[in-house]
């Protein structure tokens, strides 16, 4: 028997908290640099973290596309998840997940910045792509900020009516 709605819908739920502890990890981290280069496990830790994040975060839009098909694909919700689907910051981290699992290491890159009155600082940022130079936790708070915003909410509004059935047979802690 296939996973009913509200199920589904509570694991992507579920898969944004992993992603935001992914997250919360990855800023200890990156607020542990102390010179303009990463070390070769810095470089490690930070790439392993941060493509956690980007595993977890990709989960939450499968686990919503799964109660989209567990509801019977309603036409609206089909429509609105299709526009979400070409949203660019949404693509933008879909391709580097993709990217990530296959290898490719040059998704976020170390910047220094140089001031002759401090030491160095230096932090993580992307390396392509429309977010190109921007903080990696920042950039990666926002997107999951919009996972759950824009997305998780949304989709679970729009479902309502399929978890129903669902949440009203489920004992009284777990249905809401």
């Amino acid at each position: 028997m296939e996973a009913p709605v509200w199920s589904r819908l509570e694991d992507a739920k579920e898969k944004l908290e992993y992603a935001d502890g992914q997250l919360s990890e990855l800023d200890s981290l990156t607020s542990q640099l102390v010179g303009p280069m990463p070390t070769s496990r810095q470089r490690q830790d930070v790439s392993r973290v941060y493509l956690g994040w980007l595993v977890f975060a990709r989960q939450v839009s499968v686990s919503i596309h799964e109660a989209w098909r567990a509801a019977g694909s309603p036409a609206e919700f089909g429509s609105w998840w299709a526009d979400l689907a070409r949203d660019p910051t949404h693509a933008f981290f879909r391709d580097a997940r993709n990217a990530g699992l296959k290898g490719a290491s040059n998704i976020i890159v170390m910047q220094s910045i140089l001031d002759e009155r401090t030491s160095a600082l230096a932090y993580w940022t992307f390396a392509g792509g429309p977010h190109n130079g921007d903080p990696l936790v920042a950039r990666c708070q926002l997107y999951t900020d919009w996972l759950y915003y824009s997305v998780w909410s949304p989709a679970a509004e729009r479902l309502f009516e399929w978890t129903l059935p669902e949440r009203q047979n489920s004992p009284a802690d777990c249905a809401f």
